[in-house]
């Protein structure tokens, strides 16, 4: 649904037997509307702390330079696919060739992980000659930090600390800007190959 100039996905690289990463469609906005705004997940980075109502929300998709990717689970037991999580690339400088990435993930610790397999390969291609991205950025809460500090975490670089940036739950958190950059993802990418093939 976005409209961004950046280059046609290479579908085959973001397909495997269990994850399937694709762009939104009309029938997912309800649900990115809840996860995003209903459940606060991504409404701090990517809609910046607005809470725009469900139609302002779906021009939102359409609307500027960012793509938004839903990660499905495929299952048997549900005779299709479930969503699993969203990734969103925005704030693209395609000059310099950088841009933020947001991640926010539902469902249980397997279903989880699997929208981080997902994730892990909106990177890959993000930082792929397809795209062509030199640098991604993360905007990551104090609160959440705990969460990336080791596996994927590690191939993170903090930017900066941005001080009492976001208020949540009753006090102001500091903010840290994190990175990876095309040549980290691409010396440490070896290590991440049977999560991306998986």
């Amino acid at each position: 649904m976005s409209q961004s100039s950046a280059p046609t996905r290479p579908v085959e690289l973001l397909l495997s037997s269990d994850v399937l990463i694709r762009e939104v469609l009309p029938e997912d906005v309800e649900w990115l509307f809840h996860v995003e705004v209903v459940s606060n997940q991504l409404a701090t980075w990517r809609l910046r702390g607005a809470t725009p109502s469900r139609r302002v929300y779906e021009q939102t998709l359409m609307a500027g330079d960012a793509e938004h990717f839903i990660v499905e689970v495929r299952s048997s037991l549900i005779n299709g696919a479930a969503r699993v999580g969203i990734v969103s690339l925005y704030n693209h400088n395609h000059r310099d060739r950088h841009c933020f990435l947001s991640f926010a993930s539902v469902g249980s610790s397997a279903q989880k992980r699997m929208a981080l397999v997902g994730c892990l390969r909106v990177i890959d291609w993000a930082m792929s000659a397809a795209s062509g991205m030199r640098k991604l950025y993360l905007e990551v809460p104090a609160y959440n930090l705990e969460q990336i500090a080791s596996g994927v975490g590690r191939m993170l670089r903090q930017e900066a600390v941005l001080r009492e940036r976001q208020f949540f739950q009753g006090k102001y958190h500091d903010v840290y800007i994190l990175s990876i950059s095309n040549g980290e993802w691409h010396a440490r990418r070896p290590s991440l190959v049977a999560l991306l093939r998986e």
